[in-house]
């Protein structure tokens, strides 16, 4: 079978089109991986299992909040970070697959430096992107 030069370019373009696409779409914080390795846990298809650091420290903008989607679940998800005092949105993730993680995140709003109480709200998403349920975990964000 012979296939030609310009057949070749056009899917090899096609190709890099998406691979762009792709590289613009994440937001470079999600990362294949898991901060936890338990081969113990089980998840069943109605549970989710949550994972986020529970005392983030924000440093110029940048939070360690060690979140994972586990390989175990069954869902995709996405985490917003709320301070409590206002309800102020503080962070909101792209879409997180199973058996991905984010170790980092930039803050959308800096708070002032000292000790706040906030919240985190696992969205987990069905296969159409819809709000399947949601999950919240208090937080302290400590601003040095």
């Amino acid at each position: 079978m012979y296939i030609s030069k310009k057949k070749i370019l056009v899917i090899l373009g096609v190709f890099i089109l998406f691979a762009a696409l792709f590289v613009l779409w994440s937001d470079g914080e999600v990362e294949k991986g898991s901060f936890h390795d338990d081969p113990s846990v089980s998840v069943a298809p109605s549970e989710f299992v949550t994972y986020i650091n529970s005392n983030i420290v924000v440093e110029n903008g940048q939070a360690n909040v060690l979140i994972e989607n586990n390989e175990k679940n069954h869902n995709i998800c996405r985490v917003k970070i709320y301070e409590s005092e206002n309800d102020k949105l503080l962070y909101e993730s792209d879409i997180i697959p199973t058996g991905y993680c984010i170790e980092k995140a930039q803050m959308l709003e800096q708070l002032p430096r000292g000790e706040h109480d906030g919240y985190a709200v696992f969205v987990v998403l069905n296969d159409a992107l819809e709000i399947k349920s949601t999950l919240t975990v208090d937080l302290k964000l400590t601003v040095i």
